[in-house]
């Protein structure tokens, strides 16, 4: 290495150097040797002028600004240089590790050695040589004795020609071919892909690119390094994770270069737009759906959707809604956002944020089913009623939703009649509910007697909703019971052919009586030798009939059952003293099918017809009884005889009876029809073969109100049974004609099923 006393040979170095030196005073020299690329101070390579005793010496970047005598010079970066190891023939090159300064094309290179006189030393670190002819021209700053400083003016300087054996090491800014572009291509939420174009080929310099790298910062001007990875040479691309989804991001690339396989500072980095990371679905707790409305046919339900996560989220400036066919677009972020939809219809929800580098997100897609009221109950049904009380039954309903559920049924009644009981209300409306959602029937109180009920029923869900309503069932409540009385002395008269008893006193109100149509007398024959309890439905026309009917505000005190005359449309059918009867009375009111309070008449329980001994006494001996029974064959024998003459003579007088029997008399009692006569023997047969005929099948006159009538034998007379009884009743009879038309008879009312 050529010293101060050099022979002036080439040194042996990478560059040719001669006639270098090292000085033995302190000077400072901002040389004319100027940076030719941007970039970063990676490293300085220079030459050993003095190893050992040597004067401090900083090697550094100098910027010029300004002209002439406004020109000054500003300190970049300086870096103190030391020899370490001088066995590599005198050059030395000092990396300059994690440097931040950016130099610039055509700042200066400088170098300062401290003064040795103050210090001591012996010399120059680095090697240089003055005055020689082809070196550059430098500054040289005047007032060597001076330390270090950061600015000079154009009066701190002065020219001279220096070589001085210095180089620095620029790492070029090699610039991207655009900026990187961030992607949601292929990434999970929290992600972002970056892409970026690079040069095929690198220039060919000692300090090679190996790496990039990328960072990522919530700022610009990366103040904030949030996230980086290093990505080989080799890659255009990579994917940053683990971002948070709320927060814009920006992202750089940089080129790393090594020096002898030392990793070296990046270059400059190029910036990408602001970016937001992918984001995915949202938790359901993040996503608040509320469905209300009521449930009234015909009424939307109303749906209020809110995600309180996007409140504090910089990356979404609006959302879009979209549901079925429906759309809410760009909606403020924060919510809530509301829309409508028809009962009973599913659709799908879908909720898109756009985010501020344009790219849009779904964050949450589901399926809904809007609440829809339960179908109306099926089987609404009255079983039992009473004056006061239904009990009505139905079928539960099966209904499943994601908001509301059956807790109850609901029976809705409004008092839709109330001619028989007009103390009540028209339409008035009364609720009644079951006590929770398994029971499917309900007794329902406190009635008003006699009244005209419509119930329908309908499903009580949470939140107060209420499903659809049944059909109505339409009914009557049945009227209060009329009270009876009977006279002390109560007597049952048998006759030979007829019982008389006496009728009972009602002594209710007349307001109550007012839903009554009639009091009816019912008679059981007791063939069986057994009596039996009549009950509605025991009434088969047969054993057990209807045979008289009146008004229950005019009826005589007393009845003789048998007398073979119609009473309010009934035949009281003569009756037959080989078997005993069973009296009762009962009511039928004008909205019921059935017959109220039916109950025997007091003493009327087993009564036989006067005409035939009831028994005999026990141990009488049977020879006895066989005589008993030839002497009342015999005289049953002469009665028939001595009555064939009297109706002999009477069918003389009266010839247009002959046929069926029947003579005109006077009325016997008020509403009672006209007797019928006694007949010849041939018309008393023909007359026991009809009523045998009515007993076997049950027959009465027809009226015009029943159906299902019978023919009675023809006649030869006109005949017409028109009573005050029948008249009240509306119950009108057929005339039967000479020309021998068949009058109509009908079966004794049938007592329909209970509603």
């Amino acid at each position: 290495m050529p010293r101060l006393a050099s022979n002036n040979s080439d040194c042996t170095t990478n560059t040719k150097i001669f006639n270098y030196g090292s000085a033995y005073y302190a000077f400072m020299l901002l040389f004319n040797y100027k940076i030719e690329a941007d970039g970063y101070l990676v490293g300085w390579k220079y030459m050993i002028g003095h190893s050992t005793n040597y004067c401090d010496s900083y090697a550094a970047i100098w910027r010029q600004t300004g002209e002439g005598n406004s020109v000054l010079f500003n300190l970049i970066t300086e870096t103190l240089l030391t020899p370490e190891d001088a066995s590599t023939g005198g050059i030395r090159f000092q990396f300059v590790q994690n440097s931040t300064e950016v130099v610039r094309k055509g700042d200066f290179l400088a170098l300062y050695v401290e003064d040795w006189i103050i210090s001591g030393c012996e010399g120059n670190l680095v090697s240089f040589r003055p005055n020689v002819d082809g070196d550059p021209s430098a500054y040289i700053r005047r007032f060597l004795t001076q330390a270090r400083v950061d600015r000079l003016t154009s009066f701190d300087i002065a020219t001279e020609l220096r070589g001085v054996a210095l180089r620095a090491y620029i790492a070029e800014f090699l610039k991207l071919s655009g900026e990187p572009v961030s992607s949601h291509t292929d990434v999970s939420p929290g992600e972002i892909k970056i892409t970026w174009e690079f040069p095929a080929t690198a220039p060919n310099q000692e300090l090679t690119t190996t790496h990039f790298k990328i960072e990522c910062s919530d700022n610009s001007n990366f103040d904030k390094i949030i996230s980086f990875k290093l990505v080989s040479i080799d890659y255009r691309e990579t994917v940053i994770s683990n971002l948070n989804i709320q927060q814009p991001h920006y992202a750089r690339v940089s080129t790393l270069r090594n020096y002898n396989g030392k990793e070296l500072i990046q270059d400059v980095s190029t910036v990408s737009s602001l970016f937001c990371a992918e984001r995915g679905k949202l938790p359901p707790e993040d996503v608040i759906v509320t469905e209300s409305g009521t449930l009234e046919p015909e009424e939307e339900r109303i749906f209020t959707v809110s995600v309180t996560s996007l409140e504090a989220d910089d990356c979404v400036p609006s959302v879009t809604l979209t549901y079925g066919s429906g759309q809410l677009s760009n909606q403020r972020k924060t919510g809530p956002w509301t829309f409508t939809r028809q009962q009973g219809v599913t659709f799908e929800l879908t909720i898109k944020v756009k985010l501020l580098d344009g790219h849009e997100n779904i964050i949450w897609q589901e399926e809904y089913t809007t609440s829809k009221a339960p179908n109306s109950p099926n089987g609404l049904t009255v079983h039992t009623r009473t004056s006061t009380s239904v009990t009505i039954s139905w079928f539960p309903l099966v209904y499943t939703d994601k908001i509301y559920s059956i807790q109850q049924y609901q029976v809705t009644c409004i008092i839709t009649n109330n001619t028989f009981n007009d103390s009540v209300t028209v339409n008035s409306v009364s609720y009644y509910n079951t006590s929770d959602s398994s029971t499917t029937s309900l007794t329902i109180e406190s009635l008003y007697s006699q009244v005209e009920y419509s119930c329908t029923i309908k499903a009580l869900l949470s939140e107060n909703e209420l499903g659809e309503s049944s059909r109505e069932v339409v009914f009557w409540t049945k009227p209060v019971e009329p009270v009876l009385t009977y006279s002390n002395d109560n007597v049952v008269n048998p006759s030979e052919e007829t019982i008389t008893v006496l009728l009972p006193n009602i002594t209710s109100s007349d307001d109550m009586l007012k839903g009554y149509d009639s009091m009816i007398i019912v008679v059981e024959n007791l063939s069986s030798r057994k009596k039996r309890s009549i009950t509605v439905d025991s009434i088969d026309n047969m054993i057990v009939y209807i045979t008289a009917s009146f008004l229950v505000t005019n009826y005589s005190p007393s009845f003789s059952v048998g007398d073979n005359q119609i009473y309010g449309g009934y035949w009281n059918r003569p009756l037959d003293n080989q078997y005993s009867y069973h009296i009762a009375v009962g009511f039928k009111a004008k909205t019921e099918d059935d017959i109220l309070k039916l109950t025997t008449i007091p003493g009327a329980e087993s009564v036989r017809p006067a005409g035939w001994v009831v028994g005999v006494a026990v141990g009488v001996p049977m020879g006895f009884i066989i005589i008993l029974q030839a002497v009342i064959i015999i005289m049953l024998l002469v009665r028939r005889s001595s009555g064939t003459e009297s109706e002999e003579k009477r069918a003389q007088s009266n010839p247009e009876y002959e046929v069926v029997g029947l003579t005109p008399t006077s009325f016997r009692n008020k509403g009672v029809a006209q007797d019928v006569p006694a007949q010849s023997a041939e018309s008393e047969e023909k007359r026991a073969q009809s009523y045998s005929e009515y007993e076997e099948v049950g027959l009465r006159p027809a009226s015009s109100k029943n159906q299902g009538a019978t023919h009675v034998p023809s006649q030869s007379a006109e005949y017409e049974t028109t009573t005050f009884q029948a008249t009240s009743d509306d119950h009108v009879y057929e005339k039967v004609t000479k020309q021998m038309k068949q009058a109509c008879y009908e079966n004794t009312s049938i007592i329909r099923n209970k509603v």
